[in-house]
This record gives structure tokens, C-alpha cells and sequence, in this order.
């Protein structure tokens, strides 16, 4: 049978899902003001007393254009806080305020909820098992990233053209 992406891909069919469980989990976070992506940042600071923000993209995943954006909505919000180093003047802190530690521990048992719902019908082996499985593709990623950079690739040849 001939590959049909749309049905197929298990990159499509992974991010299709994200998709969904992250739109029906900002329903739930709707009413406290904060989208998920904002959470896990939020989340990420206040585990993570004074965390840079490039410390910060890494531990989220996410870009650094991105951070600084959601970090800006967050202190507009007062639930983050920025201090410049003491050591280093290029380099500032983030820390969450008591407002911001407390959102962001509630909102994780609103997340908990929402994925207790979704995945009721899975028994804890299942959910285990699809927690390795989605750790060793991200593994894996992180392996080809560091052997195999298109976007690194993409510049050459736009460079040698």
C-alpha cells in the first residue's frame, strides 16, 4: 500500500495530537488568564529560582524570541519578575512573584486533571510506555539535530549559490 503522509505520518499524527490536547487543556487554563505555553514557562520559573532566559529556552524548548515574548506578557501580568545580575550586567533573572508560584502550582493541577481525563482509559503501563516511547523520538531528535542540521544545511547552500 502506497505511503499516504496524511493518513500515515507519525509526525503528523504527533503533532495533530498536541494540537488538540493543548487546545482542550488552554480551555481549562481559559479562566485563570494564562495560555498553556505561558504556564509552562511560568511553571519553569518558579521551579527554576532566577533562571536566565536562555537557560530558560532550553529547559522549555522553545526559542529565544519566543521566551522574551512570553516573559514580557508575563511580568505585564505580575506573576514574573526580572532582576539584573549582580555578576553581570548582560544577564538578568527571572523570578516568579508569590502570585505567579502559586497560578503556576494550580494550573499544574488543572493540566493533571485535564490529562487524567484523556487518558483515563489507559492503564498506568500504557501511559508509561507511551512516555518512553515519546522520550526515545525526542531522544533520537536531539541526536540527528546535532549530526544533521537543515536549517545550518539551508544556510551553506545559500551561501555557495
Amino acid at each position: 500500500m502506497a505511503y499516504n503522509p496524511l493518513e500515515d505520518s507519525l509526525g503528523i499524527l504527533i503533532s495533530q495530537t498536541y494540537r488538540k490536547v493543548a487546545y482542550y487543556t488552554m480551555l481549562h487554563f481559559k479562566p485563570y488568564g494564562v495560555t498553556t505555553e505561558q504556564w509552562l514557562v511560568l511553571l519553569t520559573i518558579s521551579r527554576h529560582e532566577g533562571v536566565t532566559q536562555t537557560q530558560l529556552a532550553d529547559l522549555t524548548k522553545k526559542d529565544k524570541t519566543t521566551i522574551t515574548r512570553i516573559v514580557d506578557s508575563l511580568e505585564r501580568k505580575k506573576l514574573v519578575r526580572r532582576r539584573p545580575s549582580a555578576d553581570d550586567r548582560r544577564v538578568v533573572h527571572t523570578i516568579a512573584t508569590s502570585e505567579g508560584k502559586h497560578l503556576a502550582e494550580v494550573l499544574a493541577h488543572v493540566e493533571r486533571e485535564v490529562l487524567d481525563e484523556l487518558f483515563a482509559t489507559y492503564s498506568e503501563e500504557d501511559k508509561e510506555q507511551l512516555k518512553r516511547a515519546l522520550f526515545a523520538v525526542q531522544a533520537r531528535v536531539d541526536t540527528q539535530m546535532a549530526v544533521h542540521n537543515p536549517v545550518d544545511e539551508e544556510k551553506s547552500h545559500r551561501t555557495e549559490r
